[in-house]
């Protein structure tokens, strides 16, 4: 077998389920209405300062951006969905016997199946970018500080933030096999380390994502990036010893 068959075929089954769709149209519904409604939010405090019992902020308008990277991380849940039913989903109906039948090189399968789940995710991340912007505009109106280049700074790690993300989902799916374990193990993963504050939170996957998504700092994009070399050489060191 051909290198590039992999991931002809990652690429195939991938598109051959429903749960595809349904993930990434969610994760446009998730941005774009959490994008819109925390723009609507702001102008509405703005407009009806008496309804505000404390307001902690004097700005006068919201930079568009800022809207579409928190909701990147509301969008992300249905980015892990697609990503680990990616992997999970063959264990669960035992395609993953046929995979590695055809391809007994699990070093290939994997790198085919996180190859493909990642450009499918920058490609989503790109849309979910220009989807959020769009609605965060309509939800400040003329309270909107349009800044081009942040805007396209924004929409990049996005992109480049949910791709690793569909990375860290695709090797916990290897090592847990099933939906339910995998799904809770991201998420202890990406939220958890939120509610934790100190210095030792800072090189958690989730703190140091949601900092890199805010304010764009290579040191918190090499935490992330290196916390996701790490658990797909464990989901490869996992596929390597385990029968299917």
């Amino acid at each position: 077998m051909t290198a590039r068959a992999p991931a002809r075929a990652e690429w195939i089954k991938l598109w051959s389920v429903r749960s595809t769709w349904w993930c990434l149209a969610s994760s446009v519904l998730l941005m774009v209405a959490c994008a819109w409604t925390l723009g609507n939010d702001f102008v509405h405090d703005l407009e009806n300062p008496a309804e505000q019992a404390v307001r902690d902020t004097t700005a006068t308008t919201m930079p568009l951006h800022e809207p579409l990277v928190m909701s990147a991380l509301l969008a992300q849940f249905a980015v892990v969905a697609f990503a680990m039913l990616a992997m999970t989903g063959e264990y669960a109906t035992g395609l993953i016997r046929s995979t590695l039948r055809a391809e007994p090189s699990r070093g290939r399968v994997l790198l085919a199946k996180v190859g493909v789940v990642g450009a499918v995710t920058f490609a989503c991340g790109l849309l979910l970018g220009v989807a959020g912007l769009g609605a965060a505009r309509l939800g400040l109106s003329d309270y909107a500080a349009v800044d081009g280049g942040a805007a396209v700074g924004a929409i990049l790690r996005v992109a480049a933030y949910l791709t690793l993300v569909s990375a860290i989902s695709v090797a916990m799916g290897a090592v847990l096999r099933g939906g339910v374990g995998t799904m809770g193990a991201v998420l202890v993963l990406l939220v958890g380390p939120l509610l934790v504050s100190g210095t030792l939170a800072e090189y958690l996957p989730g703190s140091a994502g949601a900092t890199f998504l805010r304010d764009g700092t290579a040191r918190d994009g090499v935490v992330l990036a290196l916390w996701t070399a790490a658990l797909l050489a464990s989901a490869y060191a996992t596929l390597r010893r385990r029968d299917a």
